[in-house]
């Protein structure tokens, strides 16, 4: 075992657990979530590296939910006790992709029990409940899209008004599947599919405000982009012919007279653009039956294109998920598994592949995928009250049925739970475990479980706030093994928080002393080729700088992984944290400034005079790059110093380019300099740090060139010193307001005086903003912010 947890909450739902590439941990309580983020040095009070964060996702506002006038008026039919009365427990959730939240982190959708998807980002420190905050109410934009749709013949508008109301329920989300190749062309935008109460499937496109290249987003966004009934067309005639059933099957009848809604939705393989995200594959079960069906695709009636999968079965259920970057895709039935290749003709025998689940008859609870990149990936399974003794809990994929499955590390952790349990509390052997969820890690070695344990033998009261969940992390890996094979797909997702988290846990369960040179070893050997971050041949040139901003952007992340030293030191830095040895990270700096200036330069200069902030940056990029020159010996005959001046805010004294870590004024004040900018960081709440070396950068949304539109060019302020420090970096003042000011009679420590100033606004097209957008990793380790 590498972790052990304990949370103050039970699970109110099964597959309870989501982990996202980026490696956050999320575990859904019944009114809350707990947030694990990792501790990239050294582990915590619990003893292990990864810190825990309680938010509580029950709570709504009027105006996010407001109450309709209908709510106590609506028919039998459409009364729903979850939506009115319920406590708004989580019901799923799940991570986006990286990219969409701000500093390229994902963002966690959250379904609660009153049929409410929403989105919640971190806005700050992971590790800061204050910091998390709901953003989007995805049920906003299902209601714009059907107040939009005409009234249905003979509808009166108590009838209309309640089936707008009844529309925009949820029942089922999934976020669309990452690309197959290269990157997503806009990595701040992301696609969700969503079941509601009208019986429809509908896609929506959610863009958030973290675009630094384009300004005018300023808000989140969720678009409808389609919509599909989730019935076959053969079933949609049915219904409407209902009286009209001469010759019709018992089972088909009663499936045209039943609910239609999907509540469960699997999305398949996409390139990561709207384009391809409609071309890509949903699979979603309705009734106990599995349809897969192309967005946009449609037939000759124009109806969407579907087909059902596995037709002889109607009693499916979930989890359902495709297998990542292939077109197999996993479901369950009453007492079998099934692996599904959706790209086969489901009428043909071979296209499905499955094995039984040894009887068992509470239903599964979680899954997840290990040694995704390897030739034999493996699925594991927990059921709710069975786990730590069904036979059943790990096989290869595809299925065989004949296969004998192994007993995985987490079902090993389970066993010792309940055994520390019914010590603890004199129960012997009498405790019954619940698993409620199951979940791998992005490179599929480590395995989280969340489990309640009680006594079998005797009734157990616990008030809430007893309530106790158990979090076990380990390690399904072989022993002599420091990381697992990844296929090239998982490569481009490996960030180096998830590396660390995987040397820690080999690291601790290493029997004998590990070198550094093996750990480097293995990594070199995981981490991604620049083939196969990039994508195509074309990405990869980097001879010469590019035209538009989002070319620069690809422009400037291609040298760091290209080149082979500064790949290798980093693994080294990691390898040196990892095993507990001083390390240094000059060697970093040195390498990746001088690759970064080099690459720089070679954007075109109209980027770099876009605005005063880029002009700095640019003096100083110019600068660096005559003294790496001299240091190197190199001939600089006939170049001229570049000229550059910063002042200190707190004297106004200047401040010489001394060190590119930190800077100091000539009365002797000192500041940390942007590890990406170079330039001094002035003011407080303007910054954000690395996570593993520390390094200091400017927080680019709270720079007012970045963060202010065009249009906002008026900032009034009520403190002297701090529109000074936030609107101009070097600390100059608007001589007319100061003079307007001193005119008036008012003094700058009378809270009624203010200061209007008008900060220059860095354009889209500026290298302040290509370099933000470029570098959402720490520039020398990779760590998150």
């Amino acid at each position: 075992m590498t972790g052990r947890f304990e949370l103050k909450f039970w699970p109110a739902t099964t597959n309870c657990i989501s982990w996202s590439k980026d490696n956050l941990i999320a575990v859904a309580g019944s009114d809350s979530i707990a947030i694990l983020t990792p501790r990239p040095k050294d582990a915590g009070i619990n003893g292990t590296h990864w810190d825990k964060t309680i938010i509580t996702v029950n709570a709504f506002t009027v105006e996010e939910v407001p109450l309709s006038d209908f709510a106590l008026l609506l028919s039998f039919k459409n009364f729903s006790v979850a939506e009115e009365q319920s406590h708004r427990t989580v019901q799923a959730l799940a991570w986006s992709d990286p990219g969409i939240g701000k500093y390229g982190r994902s963002v966690l959708a959250v379904l609660s029990s009153n049929h409410i998807l929403s989105l919640w980002e971190c806005s700050g420190r992971l590790s800061n409940d204050a910091d998390w905050k709901r953003s989007v109410i995805v049920n906003h934009a299902l209601r714009k899209h059907y107040a939009s749709l005409p009234n249905r013949k003979n509808e009166t508008d108590k009838q209309y008004s309640e089936r707008q109301q009844v529309s925009q329920r949820v029942r089922a989300f999934t976020w669309a599947a990452p690309p197959d190749k290269g990157q997503p062309s806009d990595k701040t935008a992301s696609f969700l599919a969503v079941s509601t109460e009208a019986e429809e499937i509908v896609v929506l496109k959610v863009t958030s405000p973290y675009n630094i290249l384009n300004p005018d987003v300023r808000e989140w966004r969720v678009d409808v982009t389609g919509s599909f009934s989730s019935a076959s067309s053969a079933v949609d005639q049915l219904r409407a012919h209902v009286y009209n059933t001469d010759g019709v099957d018992d089972s088909t009848r009663a499936l045209a007279e039943a609910t239609r809604i999907a509540d469960h939705i699997a999305w398949g393989l996409g390139k990561g653009d709207e384009q391809s995200a409609t071309q890509s594959k949903l699979a979603f079960i309705s009734n106990g039956r599995l349809y897969c069906v192309t967005p946009g695709k449609r037939t000759r009636d124009g109806a969407t294109d579907r087909h059902r999968l596995l037709p002889n079965r109607s009693d499916l259920t979930g989890p359902l998920k495709f297998l990542p970057h292939t077109e197999y895709l996993i479901v369950f039935g009453a007492d079998t598994v099934f692996c599904v290749d959706t790209a086969a003709d489901p009428t043909s025998p071979a296209s499905s592949t499955s094995h039984h689940l040894d009887g068992r008859w509470d239903g599964i609870s979680g899954m997840a995928l290990s040694a995704v990149g390897s030739d034999a990936p493996r699925i594991h399974l927990a059921s709710m009250l069975s786990s730590s003794s069904a036979p059943t809990t790990v096989l290869h994929l595809p299925l065989n049925a004949s296969e004998t499955s192994s007993k995985p590390a987490w079902q090993t952790a389970l066993v010792k739970l309940k055994k520390a349990f019914g010590k603890q509390h004199k129960l012997g052997n009498n405790v019954l475990d619940r698993v409620w969820g199951l979940a791998a890690s992005p490179m599929g070695d480590l395995v989280v479980t969340a489990t309640v344990l009680l006594p079998s033998n005797a009734i157990s009261y616990l008030v809430p706030s007893e309530h106790r969940s158990k979090i076990s992390m380990t390690r399904e890996q072989q022993a002599d093994s420091v990381l697992p094979a990844c296929g090239e797909q998982t490569r481009r997702h490996i960030t180096s928080a998830t590396l660390l988290s995987s040397l820690h846990a080999y690291v601790k369960q290493a029997t004998e002393a590990t070198e550094s040179d093996t750990l480097i070893k293995a990594m070199l050997e995981v981490i991604a080729a620049p083939a196969e971050v990039n994508g195509t041949a074309a990405d990869n040139d980097t001879t010469s700088p590019r035209s538009s901003p989002a070319e620069c952007v690809r422009f400037l992340r291609l040298p760091l992984t290209n080149t082979p030293e500064v790949r290798e030191a980093r693994c080294r830095l990691l390898a040196d944290i990892a095993l507990k040895q001083p390390y240094n990270i000059n060697h970093i700096v040195q390498l990746v400034v001088k690759h970064l200036v080099a690459e720089v330069l070679k954007i075109p200069a109209v980027y770099g005079q876009a605005g005063e902030l880029s002009r700095k940056i640019h003096f100083l990029y110019n600068l660096l790059s005559f003294r790496l020159r001299l240091h190197s010996n190199e001939s600089s005959d006939g170049d001229d110093v570049p000229a550059f001046r910063e002042e200190c805010v707190i004297c106004n004294e200047a401040i010489p380019f001394e060190s590119i870590k930190w800077a100091r004024c000539d009365g002797g004040h000192r500041f940390d300099r942007c590890g990406l900018t170079f330039l001094a960081i002035h003011a407080p709440g303007i910054s954000k740090s690395c996570s593993i070396c520390a390094t200091a950068f400017f927080d680019e949304w709270s720079l007012l060139a970045i963060a202010q539109k065009a249009d906002e060019d008026v900032v009034v302020t009520e403190v002297e010193g701090e529109q000074s420090l936030l609107g101009n970096q070097e600390g100059t003042q608007n001589d007319e307001a100061r003079s307007t000011q001193q005119s008036s009679g008012t003094e700058p420590g009378d809270q009624s005086w203010v200061e209007v100033s008008q900060p220059s606004t860095e354009p889209a097209e500026s290298l302040a903003r290509i370099l933000f957008a470029a570098f959402d990793k720490c520039v020398y380790c990779g760590g998150d912010f």
